[in-house]
């Protein structure tokens, strides 16, 4: 059973309105997704301003980040070619679509699955397709049995995580989020009429560093770097060819 205070804390989050969601996902209301190969298909993470909920005294901040095609994923693990980035404190509550969700080699996870239903590992392969193959292993607690609720997750291991589950990372954690699945949503004008798109919708409520200053958000600097180093690289790199060929295992 969730202990009282986490409760409290989730039914916090529970208020904080997403108005519109169904009918905004995909729209232009989200702004442009990335195309650069660290953050290709998730567009900035979104303010969500007079719905800041407490914890411990400490103020969390609410965005939302929005997936805008399959195998959109947001990556911030150790890699000699990908530059990783310091992260906050944050409560992630999946709101929409189903992801993979890999933990680096550095940080700590916990999983709140909502049902207390198990939670199962994944693997990501190196080469694809398929870019994701579900395993028959589930997360299991201390005693060895499979968990059902306030999950550790081990290091440098994949899982998948639905709409209603409510993920804690420490802060300076590693991880990659990959949408599997999401919800078909019309696209924006420049998505061109009729197209559609699978996308996914994940709301963090952040710890920041400088609660002030709301686009201090590490994702949303991280992409703010990433998109001035790709305007200065060959616009060959400019492509959304991702989205019918994506990289293997999401990376």
């Amino acid at each position: 059973m969730r202990c009282i205070r986490f409760a409290a804390f989730i039914a916090l989050l529970s208020l904080v309105p997403l108005a519109g969601v169904a009918a905004q996902a995909g729209e232009s209301d989200f702004g442009p997704v990335s195309t650069d190969e660290q953050f290709e298909g998730v567009a900035v993470p979104r303010v969500q301003v007079g719905t800041e909920t407490s914890l411990d005294g400490a103020i969390l901040q609410p965005y939302e980040v929005y997936f805008g095609e399959q195998y959109a994923r947001m990556e911030n693990l150790i890699d000699d070619q990908t530059p990783t980035f310091t992260t906050e404190f944050m409560v992630v509550e999946v709101k929409q679509g189903i992801f993979a969700l890999e933990v680096g080699a550095e940080g700590q996870f916990f999983v709140d699955p909502i049902g207390e239903t198990p939670i199962q590992f994944v693997e990501l392969p190196s080469v694809g397709p398929p870019y994701v193959v579900p395993l028959s292993k589930y997360v299991r607690n201390t005693a060895g049995n499979i968990c059902t609720n306030m999950c550790a997750l081990q290091l440098n291991t994949a899982v998948q995580v639905k709409p209603g589950d409510i993920i804690i990372a420490r802060a300076d954690s590693l991880c990659l989020w990959c949408l599997l699945h999401g919800t078909g949503t019309e696209l924006s004008p420049e998505g061109g009429a009729g197209s559609r798109a699978d996308s996914g919708l994940l709301l963090i409520s952040v710890q920041l560093a400088e609660p002030i200053d709301r686009d201090s958000f590490s994702w949303i600097q991280a992409m703010k770097r990433s998109a001035l180093a790709t305007k200065s690289a060959s616009p060959s790199r400019v492509t959304m060819a991702w989205a019918f060929n994506p990289p293997s295992g999401c990376h």
